[in-house]
């Protein structure tokens, strides 16, 4: 007994010595190591497949188990060799003693390319022969943006540590000039920016016109371009119709868009940028592709200060003349907050002491007329104006000429664009007109759901000694017979207007998520019927079908909607066309988030005799609710009859896909989910299975699963086309589990990933379940589409179809090899 004793005495002191040897040098109020992190960002975060990783301007900060935070040296990083497109994060490593901590750092590897896109700009030369020009050397003209003085703003993001902000209203210029030694064809021109703005996040369905044919402002329609660039005087056009949108929190994202091949003229040629519907941006660069043979070079003018109209007894030295805005007839109906005042408003700031205000519903109205005692070409007629909080279509305004004897409205008249709150006064101005000899009349024709105050309006462009005078005009008294309000008895008014409840019609889609047991047929006492059609637009499957039968053809009729709005991301809401011409909209005007009932009112179309479908196709995430339509413009014995629409199935279309070897009879392509390339660090509970899972209830008994938790998640999916392929879809076969965004994953091209192709949201616990994205085209050749996680989005994926495809379509499905 004394000896077991002994030894455990000893074992008990061994121990207590070992302990005590390890508390010395792990004392517990000794500061370590507990974590790091990148807290300053490179200057570079995207690369060309083949650059190198550049950590210039990154700072790594560590944090100990003291809670402090300092910025440390000597961190490393992996990744040294040349970059690959397959390259996503970087690795920092920082040692302190026997303490190694790691944090990753997002990057982007874009595809290796020729020089067409990518540059490497030495004096602003690259080894190509293309040509850079900083922005902020250009000629700019304008009114800076929010009251700012300068378009010249600092940027340590910028190429040359400044760029061009400020920069996005309606009279904003940039120009430059580029002398080549002679003439050169088929040279692309990039233009390198950063989108600015809540206005540039999604509201808007900004479009670049891709042929030279279309870059035309007379075929602009209702289309929103986001900027004009033109060489010497010509619009030009670009390779993608994609505009890349405000991210909503880095001011300096740079992008670069392409133009189609120009022509430069031997000698000076002239580039202008000139922004529409209010797209703000920063413009860092633009370059010229020019070869090794050719000599250019950039040049500027002295600037010729823009003349500002000073007016004394309602002239300017140079000529123009100009009339008070309160002087002129204004019509319609003054916005509800208008009070007593109506249009006719005073303010301090104005000229005249006096503005016209409260203005911009759908039946506001403003008579300007002209008196000259010659014709006068190339003149123009420029507005003196302020915005509110409410400009849901840039255009603000149609401008054109009244013709009293015949009460019929002339061309419209182009003229600048609105942004929002514009809280001092500048121009907006005409395309050169020719003022007539004599009496003249203009109407300015608000599109509806814009707030616009005008001060003055002045005619420029005529010399100091024409007789040109503003008078006042008494718009013409309303025909004792015309009828101004429907009052409708069994759906028609004695006018001859007809209308339909909207729960009448034909509704397809989806409803939103929380519409419940009622759907989109929902009770609403507030509502002509009792109902409206709601829960409508948030999925953008969504569409109304109105069907009418007219006893014979009518021409130049309108339909007034009657609606309300949620959230909307697009101020179009929805597109308006005839079932049987879907290629062919019918312009409306502009919609805004949370509009009580109101009526807008679409563009003239004609009526055919007989049946007649129009359709209302929503706009995904633009929650619209409907009450009723009416259309007017037919005369009082018109007989129009609306019927319920019912969709007529065609015994040999296409409803089922079923695939053999991966192909449909109809040509949609099918793709298993495990078959595509998979990137990226699984869920932690993946086990050795990672992202490829067995699981029988799938096509090929396989998914990709355990994949979205972690951000890093991607799918390539990668395919050969035989030709050129217009407004394909896809389908994606998933199943969700937690999901705290509702976009869940990015789909896109990735060679442009900026640009991201729409799909219907998610949500979490999601069965499987089919959605579809939004159009998009493929090209001739190898097509490379990437699915991109959103960080805690876990999905689950079967399989993937690219419907719309010919059925004669040869797509050659490949699988993508990260390069070694």
């Amino acid at each position: 007994m004394k000896r077991k004793v002994s030894l455990f005495l000893s074992l008990l002191l061994a121990f207590v010595m070992v302990f005590a040897a390890v508390g010395c040098n792990g004392n517990k109020d000794e500061v370590k190591l507990r974590a790091i992190g990148v807290t300053t960002k490179p200057t570079k975060l995207e690369y060309v497949s083949g650059e190198k990783f550049d950590p210039t301007g990154m700072v790594v900060s560590a944090q100990y188990t003291d809670s402090k935070v300092k910025v440390v040296t000597g961190w490393d990083y992996d990744k040294k060799s040349a970059l690959q497109e397959e390259d996503t994060v970087i690795t920092i490593k920082y040692t302190e003693g026997t303490i190694t901590k790691t944090c990753t750092l997002k990057i982007t590897v874009n595809p290796g390319i020729d020089h067409v896109k990518y540059h490497e700009f030495v004096d602003g030369k690259c080894s190509c022969g293309a040509m850079q020009f900083e922005a902020e050397k250009g000629i700019t003209g304008g009114t800076p943006a929010n009251g700012n003085e300068s378009f010249i703003v600092d940027s340590d993001k910028a190429s040359g540590g400044k760029c061009i902000g400020n920069w996005g209203d309606g009279d904003n210029r940039w120009t430059t000039y580029f002398t080549v030694d002679k003439k050169v064809e088929n040279v692309v021109i990039g233009m390198t920016f950063a989108p600015t703005g809540a206005l540039n996040n999604g509201q808007y369905n900004w479009i670049l016109p891709t042929n030279p044919v279309d870059a035309d402002r007379n075929k602009k329609g209702d289309a929103h371009w986001p900027f004009e660039v033109r060489l010497n005087g010509t619009i030009v056009s670009w390779q993608t119709s994609e505009v890349p949108q405000f991210g909503g929190s880095d001011y300096f994202e740079w992008k670069t868009l392409l133009t189609n091949g120009l022509t430069f003229n031997e000698g000076e040629n002239m580039i202008e940028i000139e922004p529409w519907d209010f797209y703000g941006a920063n413009i860092d660069y633009i370059f010229v592709n020019i070869g090794t043979d050719v000599k250019g070079e950039y040049t500027t003018k002295e600037v010729v200060p823009e003349h500002k109209h000073t007016f004394t007894e309602k002239r300017c030295e140079c000529g123009a003349v100009m009339g008070e805005a309160e002087d002129c007839e204004v019509t319609g109906t003054p916005a509800s907050w208008g009070g007593d005042k109506g249009f006719y408003r005073d303010e301090a700031g104005a000229s005249g002491g006096y503005k016209v205000g409260a203005w911009g519903g759908a039946d506001n109205k403003i008579y300007v007329r002209i008196t000259s005692d010659a014709e006068y070409e190339k003149a123009k007629i420029g507005f003196n104006v302020q915005t509110g909080g409410t400009v849901a279509n840039p255009e603000g305004f149609k401008f054109y000429k009244y013709d009293e004897e015949t009460k019929t409205n002339g061309d419209e008249i182009n003229h600048g664009t609105f942004g929002i709150n514009w809280k001092t006064w500048r121009n907006v101005v005409t395309d050169e007109l020719t003022i007539a000899k004599g009496k003249s009349t203009y109407v300015l024709e608000s599109v509806g759901n814009v707030e616009i105050d005008f001060d003055y309006f002045f005619i420029e462009g005529i010399t100091a000694e024409a007789n040109v005078t503003f008078e006042k005009y008494v718009a013409p008294e309303p025909d004792p017979d015309q009828h101004l309000t429907h009052t409708f008895t069994d759906g028609k008014c004695t006018c001859g207007a007809v209308k339909t409840e909207a729960e009448d019609c034909t509704i397809e889609g989806t409803p939103a998520s929380w519409a419940g047991t009622e759907g989109f047929f929902r009770s609403s006492d507030g509502c002509s019927g009792g109902k409206k059609v709601g829960a409508w637009g948030t999925n953008g499957d969504c569409k109304i079908y109105i069907k009418l039968t007219a006893d014979k053809a009518y021409e130049n009729v309108n339909m007034i909607f009657r609606l309300s709005t949620g959230g909307i991301t697009n101020t179009t809401g929805f597109d308006f066309y005839f079932l049987d011409t879907k290629d062919t909209k019918i312009a409306h005007t502009g919609v805004s988030g949370s509009m009580g009932w109101s009526d807008i009112k679409s563009s003239a179309f004609n009526l055919k005799e007989g049946e007649n479908v129009l359709v209302l196709e929503a706009y995904q995430a633009n929650e619209v609710d409907w009450d009723y339509f009416v259309i007017e413009n037919v005369p009082a014995d018109s007989v129009i009859t609306f019927s319920k629409y019912v969709k007529v199935v065609d015994p040999d279309a296409h409803l089922t896909h079923e695939f053999v070897n991966g192909k449909c009879s109809c040509g949609a392509v099918k793709v298993e989910a495990e078959d595509c390339t998979v990137v990226g660090t699984p869920a932690s509970w993946a086990g050795t299975e990672g992202f490829l899972r067995a699981s029988d209830g799938c096509s090929g008994n396989k998914k990709v699963g355990a994949w979205g938790v972690n951000g890093d998640n991607r799918i390539y999916i990668k395919f050969t086309s035989d030709k050129a392929y217009e407004n394909v879809t896809m389908t994606f076969r998933l199943s969700t589990g937690g999901v705290v965004t509702a976009t869940a994953f990015d789909f896109y091209f990735n060679e442009t990933r900026g640009t991201k192709i729409a799909h219907p949201d998610l949500s979490g616990g999601m069965g499987w379940t089919d959605i579809k994205s939004s159009a998009f085209n493929i090209k001739q050749g190898e097509n490379f589409l990437v699915l991109e996680a959103y960080q805690a989005c876990e999905i689950d994926w079967d399989y993937f179809v690219i419907e719309g495809l010919a059925a004669d379509s040869v797509i050659t499905v490949t699988k993508y090899v990260p390069a070694a």
